[in-house]
Order: C-alpha cells, then sequence, then structure tokens
C-alpha cells in the first residue's frame, strides 16, 4: 500500500489497534491501544524510537503533523505494540495508554545499495447526493418562483471542483555496508510526494537516516548510533465540504467582473459589502488562502552496552538521546477573499505566522544482571533515567 507515514504500517494489521486519520496527507493519526484509558487526559500511546522515547506532538500550528509523518517507514524494521504491567514498570505513568516501540533498520557488512520507487493515484470514489443544476432550478421555479431570477445560469458541481485527482510519489535510497571493515553502517535519503483531494492540499517530506552499530573487544563493547533529519513542507487545506453542498449549483465558479479575485461570490455590487448569511465560494477560498507550514527535525541516540570480562553475567547500558523540533506555519489571505474574515461584511484578509522549537533529551544509565543458575534464571536490573522537554512557541 502507499503507507506514507509509519502509522500506515499499523492500520488494520493489530489486533486492538485503532488508528483514525483525518484523510490529509502526512496529517497525523489519533492511534488507541485497547480503548481509552482517561476521559479528559491524553488517550496517546508513548512513541519510542530506538529506545528514545519521542512527544507525539500533532498540532499543525507549528508546521508539524505528527512525530510518526516525520519517520521515513522505509526504515522500520519493526513495530512492537505493547499495553500491559511490563510496559508501565518499564515507562512509569507514561505508558498508561500503551507504549508503540519503533526499531529502525540496522547497518550490514556486506555492500548493498537499494533502490525503491512508488507511484500512486487516486481520486474521488463517491460524494454527498445534491441536487444538480437543473433539478434545482426544477425546485426553485415550483416552491419559490419569485426567486427563480436570484438564479443563474451555470451547470456547477461544487463537490468536484473541490476535489481532483491526487498524485504519490515515494523515492528511497539506501546504501549499507561495513565502513572501515569494522563499522556496519546504514545510509538512507527519501523523498515523498503527496497530493490531498482537496485542490491545494499538498505534503513532501525529505529524510535522511544513518546508523552505525559496531561492536569492539570480542562483542563486549556493543555501539548503537542512529541520527534521523526530516523536513517536511505542507500546504494545508481547511474543510469547505459545508460550503460545497450548500453553494448554489446556478452559480459560476469564475465571474469576471467579481471584486473578490475574479471569483464568484454573493456581494452588494454597490459598495462590495458581502451578503450576510450566504456561503463562501469553496473554490476560491482554496484557492486564495496561502497556508503553509514547515518543519524540520533531528533526533537520534547513541547506546553503549558493555559486559565486563571479569564478570560476563553482568553488563552496564548508557544511553543518550536528542530530539528538536523546529517548525513554523504562516497563513496568508488578501482583503479581497471573501473567506478570510470580515468586518461588517468587509474582508480585512488573514496574516498569520506562529513559530516552534522543542527540545526533548534524554539519559539512561543501568546495570543489567543475568545468570542461569541450573533451571533457575536470575534477572536483575537497576538504572537512572533523566528525561527533559523544553518549548518555546510563537504565535
Amino acid at each position: 500500500g502507499a503507507n506514507v507515514t509509519a502509522e500506515n504500517l499499523l492500520n488494520g494489521r493489530v489486533a486492538g489497534v485503532t488508528v483514525n486519520t483525518s484523510g490529509a496527507p502526512g496529517s497525523g493519526s489519533q492511534i488507541r491501544i485497547r480503548g481509552g484509558s482517561s476521559l479528559f487526559a491524553s488517550n496517546d500511546p508513548l512513541i519510542v524510537i530506538d529506545g528514545l522515547p519521542i512527544e507525539n506532538n500533532s498540532d499543525k500550528n507549528y508546521g508539524s503533523t505528527s512525530i510518526l509523518a516525520s519517520l521515513n517507514p522505509s526504515t522500520i524494521e519493526s513495530m512492537t505494540v505493547l499495553k500491559d504491567a511490563s510496559a508501565t514498570a518499564i515507562y512509569g505513568s507514561r505508558a498508561s495508554n500503551g507504549v508503540i516501540i519503533i526499531t529502525t533498520k540496522k547497518g550490514g557488512k556486506q555492500l548493498s545499495v537499494d533502490y525503491n520507487f512508488q507511484y500512486g493515484s487516486g481520486k474521488i470514489d463517491k460524494t454527498v447526493g445534491v441536487f444538480d443544476a437543473a433539478a434545482f432550478r426544477t425546485l426553485i421555479a415550483e416552491k419559490r418562483p419569485g426567486d427563480v431570477s436570484k438564479l443563474g445560469t451555470a451547470n456547477t458541481d461544487w463537490q468536484n471542483a473541490i476535489y481532483r485527482k491526487t498524485d504519490y510519489v515515494d523515492n528511497n535510497i539506501s546504501i549499507r555496508g561495513n565502513l572501515f571493515n569494522t563499522i556496519p553502517s546504514r545510509l538512507t535519503v527519501g523523498n515523498t510526494y503527496q497530493e490531498g483531494l482537496r485542490l491545494t492540499n499538498t505534503f513532501n517530506r525529505n529524510t535522511v537516516g544513518l546508523a552505525l552499530n559496531p561492536s569492539f573487544l570480542k562483542d563486549h563493547l556493543k555501539i548503537k548510533l542512529n541520527a534521523n533529519y526530516s523536513n517536511e513542507n505542507s500546504r494545508f487545506a481547511e474543510g469547505v465540504e459545508g460550503s460545497a453542498l450548500r453553494f448554489d449549483p446556478t452559480q459560476p465558479i469564475y465571474d469576471a467582473t467579481s471584486i473578490y479575485g475574479g471569483f464568484f461570490e454573493y456581494y452588494n455590487r454597490s459598495n462590495g459589502r458581502l451578503t450576510s448569511q450566504t456561503p463562501r465560494n469553496p473554490v476560491a477560498q482554496l484557492m486564495q488562502t496561502f497556508d503553509t507550514g514547515k518543519n524540520n527535525r533531528f533526533f537520534g541516540n547513541v547506546e553503549v552496552d558493555y559486559k565486563f570480562y571479569f564478570f560476563p553475567a553482568l553488563r552496564t547500558v548508557i544511553n543518550a538521546g536528542f530530539d528538536q523540533a523546529d517548525g513554523e506555519r504562516t497563513k496568508l489571505a488578501s482583503n479581497n477573499v471573501a473567506s478570510s474574515g470580515s468586518n461588517n461584511d468587509i474582508p480585512y484578509g488573514t496574516n498569520e505566522f506562529s513559530k516552534s522549537m522543542r527540545k526533548n533529551k534524554l539519559l539512561d544509565a543501568y546495570l543489567i544482571y543475568n545468570k542461569t543458575f541450573d533451571k533457575l534464571v536470575f534477572d536483575a536490573t537497576a538504572g537512572y533515567s533523566y528525561q527533559k522537554w523544553d518549548s518555546d512557541n510563537y504565535q
């Protein structure tokens, strides 16, 4: 399938897990593992990528839909879903809604180059049944003959007018090998472009992923390094289906004499004031509103696993992780856009800007003792974990 974001890999494949999405390209999803746990608090599961717990922020106000939208699905080796006492014991109260553990692909010892290209196309399958222009004219002539003069001469299907045929293109190239003959490595570069059904809705993601997993001292010392960078660029499209369902099908999309950017709108020709309590042209709302967002995110971690020579049943593990997302969103519409907001039915335009910087730092250090005595297995873990989130928002 067209697995644009990581949650697409879960949808319909794991018992007890529901994934609900708006359908917009690259949009974040509502993930529930065996239902919710709280009426008022968040019910989102904790997401852990290669040992790094990640904040699952899906606030489009800062240009990003979710952490799963910034992760390239082709780099994922496995996804494990947990919701039990063991998950809570490891991650504390953050795991009360469940945990999704994502493990990315590692380096290999043999040189290999993989290139994957995928193309997809989509279109609207079914729309809401409404009166077409001919049926609407007949209805008005029968029920309100005095208003026939207010009808236009066009035949517009407003639902088809706000939608389009969509394209989806995904390119990924992955290079795996043994760097310096000692360091298994993997480098993955990808680009994903997806169009939404609404005319102006697009999602474009560029990703770079690096993984190094060498081992030294006869496998007593193992190091894992994961670094991921993603750049998301989106153009959002607000829901205009309500206007498309209500708009008069006898009116045209475009009007060369209109003062509202050449789009048909209901307004007083003498003073330019919009007609109150009438829908706005849904095609104009999409085409004339430039709602864009971009987000740059870097996340990764370094894990050192050392097994003591003099006491091989004892291991020490240190894991340091970092995650930073810088996003911004801009929404622009001139004062000749009828849907941009108005004062006394006179549009005043839109100029909105928001920006965010979010940081996440992690340090785990623990000792693991594992020893087998005949049929008795003794396993003990003791450690310390520190994680801090910082955010700076401007709106």
